[in-house]
């Protein structure tokens, strides 16, 4: 048995932007952090700690974006394919 799936246009431009969204304020989480840790005897541990926490935040940034670009693909070809389709169809009601 064939399942169909149809999804609206503007629900995969709306998920697009909000991964896109999502992963800029991600990057943008990067001017928050501070120049020097101090944090007596626990800077190396802490710093260390940090450097892990920026270096998976790096790695969310690239996840997202790749994925609004993935979603944004999917859309375009789902659209061309609609369209595709739609000229093909004989259209009896029109002159």
């Amino acid at each position: 048995m064939s399942e169909l799936l149809t999804v609206a246009f503007g629900d995969l431009d709306a998920a697009a932007a909000l991964l896109r969204d999502a992963s800029e304020m991600a990057e943008n989480l990067k001017t928050d952090l501070p120049a020097d840790l101090d944090c007596g005897v626990f800077s190396g541990p802490a710093g260390e700690v940090l450097a892990h926490l920026i270096h998976v935040t790096a790695q969310v940034v690239i996840g997202l974006g790749a994925l609004g670009d993935a979603v944004t693909a999917a859309a375009d070809a789902y659209r061309a394919a609609n369209d595709a389709v739609r000229d093909r169809m004989p259209q009896p009601w029109t002159n």
